[in-house]
């Protein structure tokens, strides 16, 4: 009889066991202070878009989420209509958070080691980018008062000082390779910052390591969609309506050498390059070269307007959608100005180059 008992306590012991080891869902008790009543929101990512969980109705100062998730993914949780949010790193576990409602983003999260995770880097990316802000109010303070001398010395420390930045997610990432909160951070921090080579190194890593992360996912996505734009590659073809209405296709200007040229009427960087363009252009256009000039704009009166002002003189298309430009999306496009330099057979030569390094290829090649 002793013995059967002991058993029963054994396996009693071992169901207990299981049940504390088995979180199925997450929980959350919430408490922020500031605020005793009104309604606390949890949302997530889709699609650039914070879009709404669950909400839960804030009393005294305390408010409760529960759900499942599939894989650890980043949440928001913000208050009333507040304009800030708190970052919570969500597994399913159970969570206690604490928030002021006038510092969301230093909220304290108990209960989520990959949360713990998340907050350790984020603390370094933070204090780096808080350096970062300090030149910037310089920069600001100073304003036309401040000499080249002294702007050519604060751009360069800016320019250092992200840079370390960048170093300090790198080793993060290149440190968890199986980590959800890396995938998040190469997706958060340097998806558009880094080489092709260094997206695909991270994408193939995070693919083997976790293949069903949501953040995982988008890198696979974005590291196909520049894959078939990648220097070597066949430029993928596209066709848009010029300022007349007419379609025009990019394979129609085979056998020359074309720069294609991603731009728009609002982009001060593109409208400040123009003029190299306009030059580069003129001095190769009767060489087997030519430009193919892709709009961003949404407004065909401000397109038009800027590509008479700055004298581009060469075959314009856009299809006024903005950055939903299905020509961008096709070249994986996230920031302009922005150009491809394909040869006579369509294949890409280079990404992004601009003034003189352009005409010393075409120099070297016309």
């Amino acid at each position: 009889m002793k013995n059967l008992f002991i058993a029963a306590l054994i396996i009693l012991s071992a169901c207990n066991s299981n049940n504390e080891s088995k979180q199925t869902g997450f929980t959350i008790e919430g408490m922020v202070s500031g605020v005793n009543e009104g309604t606390a929101y949890l949302l997530k990512e889709e699609d650039r878009e914070l879009v709404k969980v669950d909400s839960s109705e804030i009393k005294n100062g305390a408010f409760n989420f529960s759900d499942t998730i599939n894989q650890p993914e980043m949440y928001f949780v913000r208050i009333n209509n507040n304009d800030t949010y708190a970052r919570i790193f969500m597994e399913n576990s159970k969570m206690q958070i604490t928030l002021n409602i006038d510092s969301m983003e230093d909220a304290k999260v108990i209960g989520s080691k990959i949360h713990d995770s998340y907050a350790a880097i984020n603390s370094k990316i933070k204090a780096n980018d808080e350096r970062m802000d300090y030149i910037f109010q310089e920069i600001k303070g100073e304003g036309k008062f401040m000499s080249e001398e002294r702007n050519d010395s604060l751009n360069a420390q800016l320019e250092m000082i992200y840079e370390e930045g960048v170093e300090i997610v790198k080793e993060y990432i290149n440190a968890n390779p199986s980590s959800p909160v890396a995938a998040y951070l190469v997706n958060r921090q340097l998806i558009y910052d880094c080489s092709f080579e260094e997206l695909s190194k991270w994408a193939d890593g995070f693919q083997a390591a976790i293949p069903e992360n949501k953040y995982t996912q988008l890198l696979v996505e974005r590291r196909d969609i520049l894959a078939k734009s990648a220097v070597g590659e066949i430029a993928p073809d596209f066709t848009m309506m010029d300022p007349d209405g007419k379609p025009v296709s990019l394979k129609d200007f085979r056998g020359k050498f074309v720069l294609v040229d991603f731009w728009a009427s609002w982009c001060g960087p593109c409208r400040k390059e123009n003029p190299n363009i306009v030059r580069i252009y003129n001095t190769y256009k009767n060489k087997n070269f030519t430009v193919f000039g892709v709009s961003f704009d949404t407004n065909k009166d401000a397109w038009l307007t800027a590509v008479r002002d700055d004298k581009l003189t060469w075959t314009q298309v856009s299809d006024l959608q903005g950055w939903n430009n299905a020509a961008g999306a096709l070249y994986g496009i996230n920031s302009i100005p922005h150009s491809v330099l394909l040869d006579t057979s369509g294949k890409i030569i280079a990404h992004n180059l601009k003034g003189d390094e352009l005409e010393k290829m075409l120099a070297k090649m016309l």
